[in-house]
């Protein structure tokens, strides 16, 4: 494995002294001294090509990051140039290690400064077509990024949102409501949410280039209106590319899109790591930012004393969760009271802690709009009249958590997931449940979404109301599903489990077990969770009986009810299972 940090540190000193005794020096010719001189194509590890370059030439180019921060070199045009800075530090820090050390410490103090109490964004600038001219090579020549906005009027830096919405909304009039709000979004987005030591992305002919969001921010007039608006930048590599080919597919997916401004802030953690580099450790990289958590891949399997609080076995319980790792969305399916709901939250909970659990109820009105994102009506900002504003639902809103988290995982529970039409409320999302790692354009908005992979589902379904069989081939390939019944386990044992361990007599089990001998239709048997009550008297049971599972009989056995009354007849079945069924239970 190659030594990542031996080679930032030789090589930032060596770049150093080759610009001192030779001058400005083109990054190419650079290159050729360092493989000369330091052969690190012996190291199989450094010989792999990226985007053209073996990967050792990839770990200089970012080393020198914290070298041009410091200011001791500078890059332009592809040339590189050591300043009387950099000249007096190889004699003050003859060490290399401890040269490098100080340029990392400079460069952390800066960004430190920069997101310091607040989360650190990401965001894409789209440059390489702007009005039919690839901006990309004079931002990262000159070190900045920009937007064009040639009917924004003048602005000055510290401008207010409010300020700038009118302005933009004024300058862009002309546009279709649509087009406008999308112009002026993208205005906002760059001047007023994109802050110092944001992480910045654009792609051209050369690659993916990754940059550092500095304090400048102007408006320029003499820029013919393709790149008026501009933030100043750190480009990391300006010189080489990263190869589109060798991102994360999340990634690749978001960087796709259209807009000329998109949120990355879902893939800071990837953005980190592909900065440092896939073996980088924290000590070897100090000139990157503070190392991220390392994101969330599979769920930690649960142990017996969490299984037996849930009335599972353990073998169950963790073939839920290896199927949950497997597909990241399962559904427990059966008769209504096998304890799907209960055992969906409390798994959710267990796995990834209650904060991180959202549950949604899904019934025949539900749809897309409710369960992603839709329109609603709003007041109007100016205070008269009503307005349609944009508002997330649940599954957008637990995503984008998700994904300004991703060390973490969230689980989104969906009660009585077959009472909606489950095809129109997943609408184009649908796809996303099979490939994580893809984009789609969602209904509303014009920007790419994708499905975190940090994100999972726990869905419960009553086969009472639709049998699986009925579930299109599409749903059925998406998730995996486990049957929660009273005729196997874990459900067959629960009530009599329950009722032991809290110091009842078995009767309320027996109960149970002689109704849904007499129940033929599968889907229609009773669940042990109606007889899982404090109370264990015969009056009670004959109460739960009456006002909740008759009802629940009559409704399955409507065409015969009154043929099949004296067998579903509760005294008689209680009369079946205790020798004394005048007496209370205790």
């Amino acid at each position: 494995m190659a030594n990542t940090g031996y080679w930032q540190n030789v090589s930032s000193r060596r770049i150093l002294e080759l610009l001192k005794d030779r001058g400005p020096l083109r990054w190419e010719e650079i290159l050729a001294v360092l493989r000369s001189e330091l052969n690190p194509t012996e190291d199989e590890d450094l010989k792999v090509v990226s985007n053209g370059n073996e990967r050792w030439w990839n770990i200089v180019g970012w080393a020198t990051t914290g070298l041009v921060r410091a200011g001791w070199m500078t890059k332009r045009s592809g040339t590189w140039a050591v300043t009387d800075e950099g000249v007096q530090a190889l004699v003050d820090i003859p060490d290399a290690s401890e040269l490098k050390a100080t340029a990392d410490r400079i460069y952390n103090d800066w960004y430190k400064d920069r997101v310091e109490q607040r989360t650190q964004r990401a965001w894409l600038v789209r440059g390489s077509s702007v009005l039919g001219v690839n901006m990309v090579p004079q931002w990262l020549d000159e070190g900045w990024c920009s937007l064009a906005a040639a009917q924004l009027a003048p602005i000055e830096a510290g401008i207010s949102r409010n300020e700038l919405i009118a302005l933009a909304t004024a300058g862009y009039e002309h546009l279709k409501d649509q087009e406008q709000r999308s112009k002026v979004s993208e205005i906002v987005e760059f001047v007023d949410r994109i802050k110092p030591g944001d992480l910045v992305l654009t792609s051209g002919d050369g690659g993916v280039y990754v940059g550092d969001i500095a304090d400048k921010l102007e408006y320029v007039t003499s820029a013919g209106g393709r790149s008026n608006l501009r933030r100043e930048v750190l480009w990391r590599n300006p010189d080489v590319g990263v190869d589109f080919g060798e991102l994360p597919g999340s990634l690749q997916a978001k960087l796709k899109t259209s807009s000329s401004i998109a949120d990355l802030t879902a893939e800071v953690s990837v953005i980190d790591r592909l900065i440092r580099g896939e073996d980088a450790d924290e000590e070897e990289n100090a000139a990157s930012p503070a190392p991220t958590r390392m994101p969330h891949e599979k769920l930690d399997l649960l142990d017996a004393d969490i299984a037996k609080e849930l009335f599972v076995s353990e073998e169950w319980l963790n073939e839920t969760v290896g199927l949950l790792n497997e597909q990241r969305q399962i559904v427990f399916y059966g008769p209504p009271g096998t304890g799907k709901t209960y055992l969906a939250r409390k798994i959710a909970a267990h796995l990834v802690g209650e904060e991180r659990v959202r549950l949604v109820q899904f019934h025949p009105s539900y749809t897309y709009e409710d369960f992603f994102e839709g329109f609603r009506p709003a007041a109007s900002d100016s205070g008269g009249g009503v307005s349609l504003v944009l508002r997330p639902g649940p599954l957008r809103r637990l995503a984008t958590e998700a994904q300004e988290h991703q060390d973490q995982a969230f689980v989104l529970v969906i009660d009585e997931l077959n009472r909606a039409n489950i095809a129109k409320v997943f609408g184009e999302l649908y796809f996303l449940l099979e490939y994580r790692d893809h984009g789609v354009e969602v209904l509303y908005g014009d920007q790419l979404f994708t499905l975190p992979p940090n994100l999972y589902f726990i869905c419960t379904m009553n086969t009472a109301d639709r049998s699986i069989a009925l579930l299109d081939s599409a749903m059925r390939r998406r998730f995996a599903f486990k049957e929660l019944h009273p005729a196997t386990e874990p459900t067959a044992s629960m009530l009599g489990d329950w009722l032991d361990r809290n110091g009842h007599p078995p009767t309320a089990a027996r109960l149970l077990t002689l109704l849904n001998d007499a129940i033929e239709d599968r889907d229609a048997h009773i669940g042990p969770s109606y007889f899982m009550v404090k109370e264990q008297t015969r009056e009670r049971m004959s109460r739960i009986f009456r006002t909740q599972i008759e009802p629940l009989l009559q409704e399955t056995h409507y065409d015969r009810w009154t043929s099949l009354a004296t067998k579903f007849d509760f005294d008689n079945l209680y009369a079946s299972v205790t020798a004394e069924p005048t007496n209370d239970f205790e």
